[in-house]
């Protein structure tokens, strides 16, 4: 692949604030909420007429192996789909990969989207969500890789539904996450961090989290609620940036998110431990982590402090867009 692409998609990463309905009791399955973050995006550059080849140029990138399922996904829905055209795909900047910021969903939604453009086809989102069989567990990434913005959902009602990532429900028959709260976030500075020393939560090794930490009590689901919708969603919805804060902070001791916290290690510890004396004000887990996203009156000013070499710091601002798609 060289030469200039025949079109690029600049997608928005993503901060997954916590999961809710982690128990077998009650109304629903999974729900959660987060939103979209400019200055991260992951850039994909496409190529017409291809072979489905995808090549990572992220200085983090996907093992070969990882590569050489992302292009037998293509080549599925190539032939499922009946295309005429195959495309080729370079992931050429972007977060690293198992970070918590949706960098999965956001390759999925893609490189379909890239197959769909390539061979002229018409889409909806839901079409694109389908066949990345992605969402199985929360639906923000599916939702802010089109819209950007704040999304809450509430889940499934699935009662036989097994709890695990959504990477492991590919295969299972796709019930889209009903959301409830989809808005545009105030224009506010948040931080994030990475380590790239830190642990890294994927495959496996989130399959058997989600086995052995689930179910979890219904007291632990209703805080969860609580948090997210008074809280989280009740400040973005009327720009208490205090309150955001405040609502960040107590959903980090939620039983869900302490149990992704107690996972980590201590590089992300570390981490969150040096944003607290040089004055975050709420400091959260992203997903699974290490990424960290934390809010704070003088932001920018952390950005002139040493930092260890191998740690990424960015101040960012919401995305509101979602994914953009340019042609050259």
């Amino acid at each position: 692949m060289s030469g200039m692409s025949d079109f690029i998609i600049v997608a928005p990463s993503r901060i997954h604030m916590n999961l809710l309905s982690m128990g077998y009791e009650g109304y629903r399955r999974n729900g959660g909420l987060g939103f979209a973050i400019d200055g991260w995006d992951t850039v994909f550059k496409c190529f017409k007429k291809g072979s489905n080849k995808v090549v990572d140029q992220r200085d983090s990138s996907l093992c070969s192996e990882e590569l050489g399922k992302l292009s037998v996904y293509l080549d599925t829905l190539y032939l499922d789909l009946g295309l005429q055209n195959k495309v080729d795909v370079v992931i050429c900047a972007g977060p690293r990969p198992h970070s918590g910021l949706g960098v999965g969903t956001t390759t999925k939604l893609a490189l379909a989207e890239a197959l769909m453009l390539a061979n002229g086809r018409k889409y909806e989102p839901l079409d694109l969500i389908k066949l990345s069989r992605r969402g199985g567990t929360s639906g923000i990434g599916i939702n802010t890789y089109f819209s950007g913005g704040f999304v809450l959902d509430v889940g499934v009602t699935d009662k036989d539904l097994v709890f695990g990532p959504s990477a492991s429900r590919a295969s299972l028959s796709f019930s889209s996450p009903k959301v409830i709260i989809k808005a545009p976030m105030p224009a506010w500075d948040i931080g994030v961090l990475q380590s790239p020393s830190s642990k890294e939560m994927s495959g496996k090794d989130e399959e058997e989290f989600f086995l052995k930490n689930t179910p979890v009590a219904v007291r632990d689901v209703e805080a969860a609620c609580y948090h997210a919708v008074m809280g989280v969603a009740s400040a973005v919805l009327e720009g208490d940036y205090e309150c955001f804060s405040d609502a960040i902070r107590n959903t980090q001791v939620l039983k869900w998110k302490s149990l992704e916290w107690a996972e980590q290690s201590g590089a992300t510890n570390d981490a969150r431990r040096w944003l607290e004396a040089h004055g975050a004000i709420s400091i959260g887990l992203s997903s699974f982590g290490p990424a960290l996203y934390f809010t704070g009156s003088k932001l920018e000013e952390l950005l002139s402090l040493d930092v260890p070499g191998d740690w990424q710091l960015k101040i960012v601002r919401p995305n509101n867009v979602g994914r953009v798609v340019s042609y050259v």
